[in-house]
């Protein structure tokens, strides 16, 4: 419940509004410029629509879905659409309820006033440095609505003095209960590096391997978030692939040569080369590109690959390992993709998806 500082005469405007009165809309009805594009993609129709501006008066805001992706049919780009729910009330009362909505390009939204002063209120309210949209479940606000004259000497409204607030404690208790407890359901940047052995638990990833050490170190840079976000969490990037280390022993290298090892393995690397002495970068590349589900997802397939290398280092003389290199350029591990290729989940290290 709101404590609403709506005055009589605002009140009165509000129902106004809400039955569409006549005297109400011819007051506050301002007009726009609209901009089509002929088909023939030279010429611009140039039209003014009408809209009536919302009451001033205080609202309710429910930020639950404040923020929403979209994929735009024409142009194949992602749009983030902002959708508040502002409520006019006095206390338990509904007076009326106005949905604004905004759609904007990935661009643009930065620049974006209530956008900023939303997600900077929000980050302080949880005291977090970096928030995701699910992070706005149970967030509640208030604000004014008030009427001014904008940059282009129109009249029109604004939200002003916004505030957020986490929903009633009793609430917060309701959903504590449906609140899935396990590590490996929080987001990327929830992890802590106290996280380690519940993760190792929860996926029952066996570290008790010769490369145990190497899975465990895995599972680490994903709890101190070493590994970058592109490669496995934002539409439009994906991981570039896996790099290994094959060194050759001295006393077996006039025997034993790369392309011998390479010749074992029953899913072959795309590109290998000298990297010192008788160490060689061995490189393996997805066969197509596809977006990973989430950080859970891309951690199952490093660990399906780090299985992999358990399994071909067997050759007597040979030492082969995650590249250290790729442990160092995980911060930059990436490749651009195009925005609308298939989410892929649950997937591992396998001649299906690898040469």
């Amino acid at each position: 419940m709101m404590n609403s500082k709506l005055t009589n005469e605002q009140k009165n405007e509000i129902l106004k509004w809400k039955v569409n009165n006549e005297d109400y809309s011819n007051k506050n009805v301002v007009e726009e410029l609209k901009f089509n594009v002929h088909a023939n993609k030279r010429d611009i129709n140039i039209s003014t629509v009408k809209r009536v501006l919302i009451p001033e008066g205080e609202v309710a805001i429910n930020f639950t879905k404040c923020l929403e992706a979209n994929l735009n049919d024409i142009t194949k780009e992602y749009e983030i659409k902002l959708s508040l729910p502002l409520t006019y009330m006095i206390g338990d009362c509904i007076y009326g309820t106005f949905y604004h909505r905004q759609s904007f390009d990935m661009k643009e939204i930065r620049r974006v006033k209530l956008v900023n002063e939303i997600v900077d209120k929000a980050k302080d309210l949880l005291n977090k440095e970096v928030i995701s949209t699910n992070d706005f479940y149970g967030i509640e606000g208030k604000g004014d609505i008030i009427h001014y004259i904008n940059k282009n000497d129109k009249k029109d409204w604004k939200l002003i003095n916004l505030e957020l607030f986490k929903k009633h404690e009793k609430n917060l208790e309701l959903n504590k209960h449906t609140k899935s407890t396990r590590i490996i359901d929080k987001d990327y940047f929830e992890l802590s590096a106290d996280d380690v052995d519940s993760i190792i638990k929860e996926l029952d990833i066996n570290v008790d391997t010769p490369k145990g050490s190497t899975k465990r170190e895995v599972v680490n840079m994903f709890c101190r978030h070493y590994v970058n976000p592109k490669s496995f969490m934002y539409i439009g990037y994906t991981f570039e692939g896996f790099e290994i280390l094959v060194t050759i022993d001295a006393s077996k290298k006039d025997i034993i040569s790369i392309d011998d090892v390479v010749d074992t393995m029953s899913i072959k690397p795309t590109n290998y080369w000298c990297e010192y002495g008788d160490s060689y970068a061995v490189f393996f590349e997805p066969k197509m590109k596809f977006h990973i589900d989430g950080w859970v997802d891309y951690l199952k397939l490093i660990i399906s690959f780090v299985d992999y290398l358990e399994m071909i280092n067997k050759i007597e003389g040979v030492n082969i390992e995650l590249s250290p290199a790729w442990f160092d350029n995980l911060e930059c591990n990436y490749i651009e993709i195009s925005k609308d290729l298939e989410v892929r989940k649950d997937i591992r290290f396998t001649q299906e998806l690898f040469y």
